[in-house]
């Protein structure tokens, strides 16, 4: 089995009798039937938002495991590895996604970051009643998606953006004060962990060097590190190192690679170097944890 990468025009084309106008997606009262698409691990080049109404949903997210209940919220951040392992009889939910061209003209491609770096470990709101009016916002967008008046595609960018700015409030409100006003009073130092962590999702497999992403964002590796852990409150090599083995655990758990297929296709000089570097990381080898895995 190997992790397959999903566009956004391929997750949606075998939908077209669905609400989908190229650019967003949604799609009311998915029942476990409907999931197939996700049976196998993916890596989708869309965001998703993913409320469930009624039942549960277990699945992976790289490879930590998840559920989803009634009355959850599950947020996915794109180029994730996901796979859904397996539903609820009675499961319901309501699906939206959204192009990262979508994002871009939203002007939600540069997030808030407390808000990135909280979903990146905690993907899964569990919402209030009071929460959960806030999403009736959907329905509103449901009903442009296939209104092909003039101004259709911005109705549904304000809303969508109504929708993103209410989501966010709900995130904001359950993170730490003091993580929130780290980031906020340091507005251009944001902006660098911002790029960096574009760069992260994008070279991770290739480049573990601080010097390599210090001179992409133009700047010294003292200068880059130091700003990296004021804002963050993490060392950039804790977060290269963060991403590089979530991706190792996701290509041990999913794929049919050798380790050391997966060592070279990580950019390491040798299966023995990646293995000490795993262990060193994570307390155990790379054929242990794929064991683990598998029972």
């Amino acid at each position: 089995m190997q992790i397959k990468n999903l566009t956004f025009e391929e997750l949606t084309k075998e939908d077209s009798d669905n609400n989908f106008r190229n650019e967003i997606f949604y799609v009311k009262d998915v029942d476990a039937s409907m999931l197939t698409h996700y049976d196998i691990p993916l890596r989708l080049e869309a965001a998703s938002f993913i409320f469930c109404k009624q039942g549960s949903i277990r699945f992976y997210l790289n490879a930590q495991q998840f559920e989803i209940k009634t009355d959850d919220l599950f947020i996915y951040i794109p180029k994730n590895i996901l796979r859904t392992v397996e539903s609820s009889p009675d499961m319901r939910c309501d699906t939206l996604i959204a192009s990262l061209e979508f994002m871009k003209n939203t002007n939600l491609t540069t997030p808030n970051m407390p808000v990135y770096l909280y979903l990146r470990d905690t993907p899964i709101l569990s919402l209030t009643e009071e929460e959960k009016e806030n999403f009736n916002i959907l329905s509103q967008i449901n009903s442009l998606i296939h209104d092909n008046e003039q101004n259709a595609g911005i109705m549904r960018r304000l809303l969508f953006g109504i929708f993103a700015y209410k989501l966010q409030n709900i995130i904001l409100s359950r993170i730490p004060e003091s993580a929130t006003h780290s980031v906020a009073m340091h507005n251009r130092q944001n902006e660098l962990l911002h790029k960096f962590m574009e760069l992260l999702a994008q070279y991770h497999k290739e480049q573990r060097s601080i010097t390599f992403y210090a001179n992409e964002l133009f700047v010294t590796p003292k200068y880059f590190s130091t700003v990296i852990k004021k804002v963050s409150g993490r060392s950039p090599v804790d977060w290269i190192n963060d991403s590089v083995i979530r991706e190792a655990k996701a290509m041990l758990r999913f794929s049919t690679m050798s380790v050391q297929e997966i060592a070279y296709a990580l950019n390491f000089s040798s299966q023995t170097f990646f293995g000490k570097y795993f262990k060193r990381l994570t307390g155990i080898t790379p054929g242990e944890f794929r064991l683990r895995s598998a029972e």
